[in-house]
């Protein structure tokens, strides 16, 4: 009787001793979030300087809505939906993001602080009420289908830059703005030749160029009057875009040549035409990342949206947000 109550009394010891080691050693780890997880963008409105909270991927239908035609092709609608989804998953509070108007939001609808969003409301009335059934269904579906992709590159959130129209070849993100970043590279683009923008003309009349050169004492050529300023290239990036431009004596960089004198795109050539300046202009936008129109053009050649991001954004990873 002695011996069972001891081997009993030693048996419940070894439970109490061991048996919550054990049970701490085969513990499932916590499941880390599914994709899909419960996430909400606060977006700066522009009209109104409110702003509005919504789930991510309602968030991101709007920007692909109004960033992207929603006639494009539905593998480049998916290529759009990841970097619009990687573009704001980069900058989310949450995720140690910058936000906006002194931490009010994550985001800004202005497309001149990041990318356009467009609610369904404006969307009605862009595409009329029969179009707003037809492409509102187009650009749901292309974003329900890559719920949580984002583009990566070695293990961090990449930064998902796109433009309208690179023009032939896209430009690395050294050229545009200094920072040598690896996937931000130039590539060979001619699937974007469909584009309306592949190639513009803008006439600027010599008398604007010089009001915009007007902060500088010398905005003019010597011995001639305010209204005949001087253009000439100083230097040009390896695809051809202006790098450096003398204008009236003032040496700008090409970016922002391009935004005082009202230019489509920095990879350009002129003309002086009597009183004005006749700008050959190539592509639409900095030339930085993906191509919208030629992802389009690659998509209806039978590429796929992985590899279409693949080509503009090499070394790059497609993954789930909260994937290991």
């Amino acid at each position: 009787m002695k011996r069972a109550l001891f081997a009993f009394l030693g048996l419940l010891l070894l439970l109490l001793i061991f048996l919550p080691a054990l049970l701490v050693g085969i513990r499932p780890r916590p499941p880390l979030p599914p994709a899909g997880y419960p996430i909400t963008v606060t977006v700066l409105r522009q009209d109104s300087g409110q702003t509005v909270e919504l789930p991510l991927e309602e968030y991101v239908k709007g920007v692909v809505a109004a960033e992207m035609p929603a006639a494009f092709h539905p593998e480049a609608l998916k290529a759009q939906a990841v970097l619009a989804r990687t573009y704001v998953v980069r900058r989310l509070r949450i995720f140690g993001g910058p936000g906006v108007a002194d931490g009010r939001a994550d985001v800004s609808s202005d497309p001149a602080q990041g990318q356009a969003w467009l609610d369904q409301r404006a969307l009605r009335q862009k595409w009329g009420l029969l179009g707003f059934y037809r492409y509102w269904g187009r650009i749901s579906a292309a974003v329900d289908a890559t719920t949580g992709q984002i583009l990566t590159y070695q293990g961090e959130v990449a930064d998902g830059l796109y433009h309208s129209t690179c023009g032939g070849h896209t430009e690395s993100a050294r050229e545009v703005w200094g920072n040598d970043v690896p996937y931000l590279t130039g590539v060979p683009c001619e699937f974007c030749r469909q584009s309306p923008r592949y190639r513009t003309q803008v006439y600027v009349p010599l008398r604007t160029i010089a009001q915009a050169m007007r902060s500088s004492a010398d905005a003019t050529a010597p011995g001639g009057s305010r209204a005949t300023p001087v253009l000439r290239l100083l230097q040009s990036t390896s695809t051809g875009r202006v790098r450096l431009l003398e204008v009236g004596g003032v040496t700008l960089r090409g970016t922002e040549a391009r935004e005082r004198l009202g230019l489509p795109s920095t990879w350009f050539s002129w003309q002086v035409e009597g009183d004005r300046v006749r700008f050959d202009v190539r592509g639409w936008g900095h030339g930085v990342g993906m191509c919208q129109y030629g992802a389009d053009g690659q998509a209806r050649q039978g590429r796929s949206y992985l590899e279409i991001l693949q080509y503009y954004f090499p070394g790059t990873t497609v993954r789930l947000i909260f994937s290991e």
